[in-house]
């Protein structure tokens, strides 16, 4: 699950950012990083910064 992991600040920030509560995080996690290839740039324990192109 590490390929998608990016250490790189986002550098321009989307015009909405929609916060969604998912039940179990690490699984969510997974399918949003491994099926449809979201990049992880930030969690900190029960939040997880994501993004997909422009899309964050």
């Amino acid at each position: 699950m590490t390929e998608n992991l990016s250490l790189v600040p986002v550098t321009e920030w989307a015009l909405l950012v929609p916060e969604l509560m998912v039940s179990d995080l690490p699984s969510s996690l997974d399918v949003y990083m491994r099926v449809f290839g979201f990049t992880l740039h930030y969690t900190r324990p029960g939040f997880a910064y994501l993004s997909l192109g422009r899309a964050q």
